[in-house]
């Protein structure tokens, strides 16, 4: 079973580099999922999230003023807990 890793974006793209490079360096990638939910950057964040190998990517038009994380849950390829 593997745990499944959401991260919402907007903007930030260094912040969301330094997140990946973090996730990469500690955790085993074999026994992750990394979903990226990304509310409408404008900043080359959509660009650079595309890109990455292995990640699901979700890629909204616009932020909505709420969390996104639902999307990311229900991409999920296992099942999952939240807290």
């Amino acid at each position: 079973m593997k745990t499944s890793i959401i991260i919402l974006t907007y903007n930030e793209l260094e912040l969301t580099k330094k997140c990946l490079a973090s996730i990469e360096r500690y955790t085993d990638k074999d026994k992750i999922e990394l979903i990226i939910v990304d509310n409408g950057s404008s900043d080359g964040t959509r660009e650079y999230i595309s890109n990455l190998p292995d990640v699901k990517v979700i890629l909204n038009e616009k932020t909505s003023g709420s969390p996104r994380g639902n999307q990311g849950i229900e991409a999920a390829g296992e099942k999952i807990c939240c807290f």
